[in-house]
């Protein structure tokens, strides 16, 4: 039996590699949950939904989001908006990474990765209706990680799930977990706008 937490989370349309040499354990998932009343930070957790992996602090001012790894204790991410772009500017382990929109209504962002020698990496929406249902992709279009949202729930946002035969580092780890928020935060805003232009 599914409980309320498995009901609300949406399926992507990327399925990970199963078969020899993919069992349970070839897949990481990370879990998203809001912190305090104000939905201005969040938390991630590791597979056990105790371990805290990293914090982020969302700011109408810039740097518009701030992500810390909490068992460095230190800052490794911040995140800019742009009011009249939908470029989104990273700063990861003290390297500039920018996140191109592509795509009808800019649905998918592109960028280029350091910590994947910089290969062309892209986060793409899976679902027409969802656009923050995201596969990230390689250059062949090959599974990385896919973040799922969680709809409704009081605390949790949402998931990551990542390939760990193709998520090697902590580097590579730490530039999922921030583009992925990065994306996930901006969608939220533009929707935030728009139900409040349409009310």
């Amino acid at each position: 039996m599914f409980n309320r937490e498995q009901k609300l989370e949406t399926q992507s349309s990327v399925e990970f590699p199963v078969g020899p040499g993919h069992n349970a354990d070839s897949s990481r998932t990370l879990h998203i949950y809001y912190e305090g009343r104000s939905g201005r930070r969040v938390r991630v957790l590791d597979d056990d939904k105790g371990t805290e992996l990293y914090t982020a602090n969302m700011k109408i001012r810039k740097p518009n989001m701030i992500i810390r790894k909490e068992s460095a204790n230190t800052e490794i991410g911040t995140v800019n908006f742009h009011t009249f772009s939908c470029r989104i500017d990273t700063t990861i382990g003290g390297q500039i990474l920018s996140l191109t929109s592509r795509g009808w209504a800019g649905r998918h962002y592109e960028f280029d990765s350091p910590s994947f020698g910089n290969t062309k990496l892209a986060w793409k929406a899976q679902r027409k209706i969802d656009e923050l249902n995201m596969a990230l992709l390689d250059d062949r279009d090959m599974p990385i990680a896919k973040f799922i949202p969680v709809d409704w729930a009081m605390k949790k946002t949402g998931k990551i799930e990542i390939l760990n035969d193709r998520v090697t580092t902590e580097e590579m780890m730490d530039e999922i977990v921030v583009t992925a928020l990065a994306i996930w935060n901006y969608r939220h805003i533009q929707r935030s706008a728009a139900a409040a232009a349409s009310a």
